[in-house]
Parts: structure tokens; C-alpha cells; sequence
């Protein structure tokens, strides 16, 4: 239950800093917001792999690993591809495009090469990927039976980049108030 509260977390704080950011700078400086969903990001990997240790890893063995299963191969590539695409929108956005900084009035420049001229929203669609190569990994076992336990939470996890998505697909209400000064 506790992974369920604190991978929602970073959503919710998304969908406040997307509408209110120019407000949240008044009181909180960028760098300490950024910081702060810097170390957030940094202490996730470790909570799920010790979510994912108590949920799966602790039933498998080693042999598990070396079993011809294609659903391995499938979870590795797509992971890798999330992973790559990850690093290019972060390479090409910088920290502050990132963490909304054009939200919180930094200067952003706006890119139109790729990966955003093929991608819609490429950071969640990297994320997904990643989520879904997760689920290929851990989500099969030899006898290629699904496990429950893991593709609830990855598809728990894949209904909150969808929502961030979705949220960010409307105007945000910082350019509206930009706009009416």
C-alpha cells in the first residue's frame, strides 16, 4: 500500500506546479522545488526494487534469469529504448524543462527536434515503455503465467503517467494568468 501512496505523490505535485507555478515560486525557491524532485526521483529507484523484492524477487532463482523466455528479451529492449529516450528528452530539456521550470517563469526554450517532432509527450512515453518492460521482466514466470503482482502495480503506475499526460494536454492556467496581466 505504501508504494501506491508514494509513487502518486510526484503526479499530484506535477499537476499543482503545471497550473500554479508561477504561485508555488512566490514561496518555494525553483532550485529547492527542482532539488527536492531531483532527491524524490533519486530515492524512488531503491523503494521499488525493494517493492519489487518483496512483492516477486524473493520467489526467484537464479536459473530463472537464463530460462529461454522470450518475455525477457521483450521487457529488456523495451526498457533500454524507455531508458534511451529518457536521457535524450532529459539531454535536450535540461533540469529546469524537466521539473516546469517554464511554469515557474524560467526561460525555456522550445524544441522541435527529436524526439518531439515524433512524440507526443516523449518523457511519459519513455517512462511507459520502461513500465511495461518492467512488467515483461518480472511480470512471467517459467511456465509463462502472468503475475498479478506485478502488472497491477505497473499498471497502476502506467494510469499515472496517462494522467499526467492528460493534464498536461490542457492549457496551463500559468500562461492563462500571463495572459490576462
Amino acid at each position: 500500500m505504501w508504494w501506491y501512496i508514494y509513487v502518486s505523490i510526484p503526479h499530484l505535485v506535477y499537476t499543482v506546479s503545471y497550473h500554479y507555478g508561477d504561485l508555488i515560486v512566490k514561496w518555494i525557491p525553483f532550485s529547492v522545488f527542482m532539488n527536492a524532485c531531483i532527491y524524490y526521483r533519486v530515492m524512488f529507484y531503491p523503494l521499488t526494487t525493494l517493492y519489487a523484492y518483496q512483492t516477486v524477487f524473493h520467489t526467484w532463482n537464479i536459473i530463472t534469469w537464463f530460462s529461454p523466455n522470450p518475455f525477457l528479451s521483450i521487457g529488456l529492449c523495451l526498457t533500454l529504448i524507455g531508458a534511451y529516450l529518457n536521457s535524450i528528452v532529459y539531454k535536450k530539456m535540461g533540469v529546469e524543462g524537466v521539473y516546469y521550470g517554464c511554469e515557474m517563469i524560467k526561460k525555456c526554450t522550445y524544441i522541435t527536434e527529436f524526439p518531439y517532432n515524433c512524440i507526443n509527450h516523449p518523457m511519459y512515453t519513455a517512462a511507459i515503455l520502461s513500465v511495461f518492460g518492467s512488467g515483461f521482466l518480472m511480470g512471467f514466470d517459467n511456465n509463462y503465467a502472468i503475475r498479478l503482482n506485478i502488472w497491477i502495480p505497473l499498471g497502476y503506475l502506467t494510469m499515472l503517467y496517462m494522467y499526467s499526460i492528460m493534464i498536461e494536454n490542457q492549457p496551463s492556467l500559468v500562461y492563462k494568468r500571463i495572459k490576462n496581466r
